[in-house]
């Protein structure tokens, strides 16, 4: 029997995919942990120098002042204009990641199945069993 059409075979291989996968994304948080130890630091200063923008330094005087916390800005206790316009700017970040996110999960579907079969086969078992359609749609 060959690989493409046993299923346990092409488990198998799907798990190990998903193994380096999560190996990757383990090694990649460790790094971004590294980078954002000082981020805090940094991105106060630059907000504080305007580097930013007029919403990002209004809102970093007024924490500096102890009149808002950038957990208030974020989860909408803080009202000012200032902290609204930082939302607005985080909801539009998040969309486009978003939206990147469903791009790089149809391309790696795509990839899969040129590497294990075409759809309706062993791997489209594999993927609904892990939770995903898979017609590309999470």
């Amino acid at each position: 029997m060959s690989t493409s059409t046993d299923p346990t075979a092409a488990m198998r291989a799907a798990q190990e995919m998903v193994r380096r996968a999560t190996a990757d994304v383990d090694r990649l948080v460790a790094d971004v942990a590294r980078l954002r130890a000082g981020e805090g630091d940094r991105r106060a200063r630059a907000a504080r120098d305007g580097e930013l923008g007029d919403e990002w330094r209004v809102v970093q005087r007024r924490i500096d002042e102890g009149r808002t916390t950038l957990a208030a800005v974020f989860d909408g206790t803080d009202t000012s204009d200032a902290a609204e316009a930082l939302r607005g700017r985080a909801r539009s970040g998040l969309a486009e990641a978003a939206s990147s996110a469903d791009e790089q999960q149809d391309s790696g579907l795509a990839e899969l199945r040129s590497r294990f079969g075409a759809s309706g086969g062993p791997l489209d078992d594999v993927l609904r069993r892990w939770g995903v359609d898979p017609g590309g749609h999470a």
